[in-house]
């Protein structure tokens, strides 16, 4: 809050009120006032005056009027919405601030109970952190249009999680039904509003869409409809493995089918048994991905891999099947490494974890240093497997 704010804000109400009733909100949500020459500076800028003059009631350029409504409307509601939207990246505050109609419409959805109850105790709390996530990374184009991954239609049938495989399916035949809304604002309002449970716990149907976002984000292409749809009905279920997904930028809905249909032939094995086949199939995936991160295998190889890997696992059906599919994956992942490296798989597998880091060379106090990164990193490497080694040669 600017010294001029300051001024507005005490010509706003009696100080004696101002104290009493509005010290809370001020305190909590105050920074988000400025005023300029006599007006206020409001998020999305002068040509949104007219759109906060129709949902406040009172003009910006009255600033005085203007925080006086912003104090008193619903219980200091307006005034916590007016804090959010300016914290948002400027393309969402234009957004956000294209039309009245809009405004109001998120202004409704807005969550304030839990902050209003807290603000009864001088105690000041985020009651929750949907709306703000999703006004701060809903997807927008150059034009402030909504960049919907698959397509809008999809996010107009995609709805808490689904079951199987199939459940998705029969949702991704109504996507081509589904007329576009006239407005973007309804999908978005939509999503605030849907909560599920999976074992107990809650979920916003936020956390599903947003998740998607974040995928689209690492892409070289967009993702279509079906992957869209497989990612959002599938997130509370699988959500530990989508970092996995975010660094194989190549995958399809081809190779997120072949995912689910692996974790669904693992849900049909036995607790016990499930522990011991699920880190091996957790643990060959992870290995994938650092190989790819660190260059030791191409985009298109990883990804070729990644679904040899589901592949073999939904097919699998006895224990020992799981093991020729793990050995299977390892001797794949070895024959895509690097040849010219000597000594064996073991040294190749470690060059290619510790990655191809170039020589540094630097002087501190007149002293010159030569340092190899990737030897560096392979030394640990190479103690563990000797450390392994030792220990298994001492049992025999």
């Amino acid at each position: 809050m600017n010294e001029e704010a300051q001024q507005q804000v005490m010509a706003a109400d009696e100080p004696r009120r101002l104290l009493s009733r509005h010290s809370d909100l001020l305190y909590s949500y105050g920074v988000a006032l400025a005023v300029e020459k006599s007006e206020m500076v409001v998020p999305g800028g002068n040509r949104a005056f007219p759109i906060w003059q129709k949902l406040a009631g009172a003009s910006p350029q009255k600033p005085a009027r203007f925080i006086s409504a912003l104090l008193s409307r619903d219980e200091g509601k307006l005034l916590a919405y007016y804090h959010a939207i300016p914290h948002l990246p400027a393309p969402h505050q234009r957004f956000f601030t294209k039309n009245a109609s809009r405004l109001a419409a998120f202004y409704n959805v807005f969550p304030y109970e839990a902050e209003k109850e807290a603000l009864g105790r001088h105690a000041y709390v985020r009651s929750s952190t949907y709306f703000n996530d999703l006004a701060r990374e809903v997807p927008l184009d150059e034009e402030q249009n909504i960049v919907f991954p698959g397509s809008a239609n999809v996010w107009m049938v995609a709805k808490g999680r689904s079951k199987s495989i199939d459940n998705v399916n029969r949702l991704l035949r109504r996507v081509a039904k589904v007329a576009r809304p006239d407005v973007e604002d309804e999908i978005l309002l939509k999503m605030l509003e849907t909560r599920y449970s999976v074992e107990g716990h809650e979920f916003s149907q936020v956390e599903n869409f947003l998740a998607v976002v974040r995928l689209e984000q690492h892409r070289t292409e967009p993702m279509d409809e079906q992957m869209a749809l497989l990612l959002s009905q599938n997130y509370a279920k699988f959500k530990s493995f989508y970092p996995y997904f975010a660094s194989l930028p190549l995958l399809t809905s081809k190779e997120i089918t072949r995912f689910l249909q692996a974790a669904e032939a693992l849900e049909m094995l036995d607790k016990m048994e499930l522990n011991t086949v699920l880190g091996e199939f957790d643990a060959l995936i992870h290995l994938l991905v650092l190989l790819r991160g660190n260059g030791a295998i191409s985009d298109a190889a990883s990804t070729k891999l990644f679904a040899s890997i589901c592949g073999g696992f939904a097919g699998a059906r006895r224990q020992e099947d799981y093991v020729s599919r793990s050995l299977e994956t390892i001797r794949n992942l070895l024959s895509v490494l690097n040849p010219t490296i000597p000594g064996g798989a073991d040294r190749q597998l470690m060059h290619a974890l510790s990655g191809n880091s170039p020589r540094l060379k630097f002087s501190i106090a007149s002293k010159t240093y030569d340092i190899d990164r990737g030897a560096w990193r392979r030394l640990p490497q190479s103690r563990a497997i000797g450390d392994y080694c030792n220990g298994t040669s001492a049992k025999q």
